[in-house]
């Protein structure tokens, strides 16, 4: 059994998602591949991918193409790698996984299944439905302010309410196994959009700190 894993951050494009480095993540054992983008996680078996190969369309270079055949991925799936792509697609190749024609074991079989029924978005739509609706709650009223009323400085109180919001969600989905489960699908784990929580957290936070510094703020 080969127990080489091959992992890699880089850039990934797929469907309407865009990664940039270091936003994505491809990790690759004998039996399994899977690539992490912001809120989305492709997984694939052997079986699943016809082919790993360079791809250079338009303004995508230096870039690899996973091929595959399951149903509910979109295409194409596409990694652009931080080091050269040839170099990274024969470190895919050394794991085994390229010419793995074995069975997997049912259990990582089912959940690799489970995993892919679901589609690459790992929140429940509920879930994001419901952020989205109470962060634009929070911000459009100052807004509506700003524009109409021309109160400039009201542009901070609601930024100051939605970015604490922001920092208050990504908190507890770090902090709390329960939040998560509710947030996120069967077999999701919060590897699956922990970077891209990190990096609105980061975001929200200055933005939050900003709002606070500004003078003039009621």
């Amino acid at each position: 059994m080969n127990t080489y894993q091959f992992k890699q951050t880089g850039g990934a494009r797929y469907a309407l998602l865009s990664a940039t480095w270091p936003l994505a993540t491809l990790t690759v054992t004998e039996n399994q591949l899977s690539l992490n983008l912001p809120l989305c996680t492709l997984y694939f078996r052997p079986a699943d991918v016809l082919s790993i190969e360079p791809y250079n369309r338009g303004f995508t270079t230096n870039s690899l193409v996973i091929n595959h055949t399951v149903p509910h991925y979109k295409t194409p799936v596409v990694f652009r790698p931080s080091g050269n792509v040839r170099e990274t697609i024969g470190q895919i190749a050394q794991t085994g996984f390229t010419d793995n024609k074995k069975p997997l074991p049912i259990d990582l079989d089912t959940t690799i299944n489970c995993l892919q029924s679901q589609g690459g978005f790992a929140m429940k739509v509920p879930a994001v439905i419901i952020i989205v609706v109470i962060w634009n709650a929070l911000a459009t009223p100052e807004l509506y302010r700003v524009v109409v009323q021309n109160s400039p400085q009201d542009m901070f109180i609601g930024m100051r309410l939605a970015t604490g919001f922001m920092v208050l969600i990504c908190l507890t989905l770090i902090l709390s196994a329960p939040f998560q489960n509710l947030v996120l699908k069967e077999e999701r784990t919060f590897n699956d959009i922990g970077k891209f929580i990190y990096f609105i957290l980061a975001i929200c936070s200055i933005m939050f700190l900003v709002s606070l510094l500004m003078p003039g703020v009621r």
